[in-house]
């Protein structure tokens, strides 16, 4: 899956704070991109500000994240574009949600961020896999910590081959299963509602943990819908395979179904257009002139044909529901061209290839 795409804008609506998150959520992380800490204030924000405006007119040398630094590494742009995010408050809350919360317990250092910062996520994993497993001896907010983190890492970690086209299989089953885990465990809410008290801002108010809580699944899913249609578009299937099946394989509640099945379809919707607009295009040719209505009805099965394999991937017959858009699919309009030829045409209708049933998707 190539680098690049809408900007991640978390901004989202009142109803879904994560409507507009997508595959380059830890690309374009606030905090990733910085390299601030969850707990810099506004001071601190301001300060980088004024020290990037300085860096430009110098030509210095842009700050980076010790902890995962990205590659290519950010633009002044682009930090300029974080720090902005961070000076809204709802923004910020759902960048600091997809980033590493630090233990709470108070100790002098949290040594798995340590371990990130020194190149080690491996030894980030052992301490917040420990501090999960061990809850009774374990501070209730730095277990919280350590289930949400433990499912943040895997996830960057998978998108970042991704978007990386790497060769590596990201183990999206395990980053599934990790994100069920913080959905199911109160005491990860319980320190996104703490959070938003900390913060003490009139703009955040403490339902929206609850808001963000209901509004992951589909997030996950979404994300995961666009690694599904890069990989096909590749005509990398394995991959999009892989995906789909750890996406149906899921466990995020009981909304995942209907979130997986809005996921996939509005995936797929440019595919369906397209063949949408083909099939009107020709249909209106061959309306207009009265003939070659057969040559019409070939340009859609050929043209349509392609975007038909995508969508059939995509959309297997099992995950379709709701009303049929039969109107406006290939073989109807096949028809439609036929009819539109003048008596007479000696030529053979062509026979039309059999429709995929994802060109019902509405």
């Amino acid at each position: 899956m190539a680098q690049g795409g809408d900007d991640v804008t978390t901004q989202g609506t009142d109803a879904d704070p994560l409507q507009r998150v997508s595959a380059q959520i830890y690309r374009q992380n606030a905090f990733r991109v910085t390299g601030l800490a969850l707990s810099s204030t506004g001071r601190e924000i301001r300060r980088m500000a004024d020290r990037l405006a300085v860096i430009e007119k110098t030509d210095g040398q842009l700050p980076t994240s010790d902890i995962l630094p990205l590659a290519p590494a950010p633009s002044a742009g682009d930090i300029r574009a974080a720090l902005d995010r961070l000076g809204d408050p709802r923004q910020r809350l759902v960048d600091e949600f997809f980033w590493f919360w630090p233990a709470q317990s108070g100790g002098p250092q949290d040594a798995a961020l340590a371990a990130l910062a020194a190149g080690d996520p491996d030894a980030a994993v052992r301490h917040w896999t420990t501090a999960a497993q061990n809850s009774d001896l374990t501070v209730p907010a730095d277990a919280a910590s350590a289930v949400h983190n433990l499912a943040v890492l895997e996830h960057v970690r998978a998108l970042d081959a991704e978007l990386a086209a790497d060769t590596a299989q990201p183990d999206w089953v395990s980053v599934y299963r990790r994100w069920g885990l913080v959905l199911s465990d109160d005491r990860v809410w319980d320190s996104l509602v703490a959070r938003i008290r900390h913060a003490a801002n009139a703009r955040l108010d403490e339902s929206l943990a609850a808001r963000i809580r209901a509004a992951l699944p589909s997030a996950l899913l979404r994300i995961g819908a666009e690694i599904v249609v890069a990989a096909i578009a590749a005509d990398d299937i394995g991959r999009a395979e892989r995906q789909l099946a750890a996406m149906r394989d899921a466990q995020l509640g009981d909304t995942a179904r209907d979130a997986l099945d809005a996921a996939l379809r509005a995936a797929g919707a440019p595919w369906a257009d397209q063949i949408g607009r083909l099939c009107d295009d020709v249909v209106q040719v061959a309306t207009d002139t009265q003939k070659n209505g057969l040559d019409q009805a070939e340009r859609i099965l050929a043209d349509s044909a392609g975007p038909l394999e995508r969508l059939d991937l995509l959309l297997p017959p099992e995950e379709l529901r709701g009303p049929a858009r039969t109107t406006r699919s290939p073989s109807t309009r096949c028809v439609a061209c036929c009819v539109s030829t003048r008596p007479g045409t000696s030529r053979t209708p062509p026979t039309p290839t059999p429709v995929p049933p994802a060109t019902t998707c509405g």
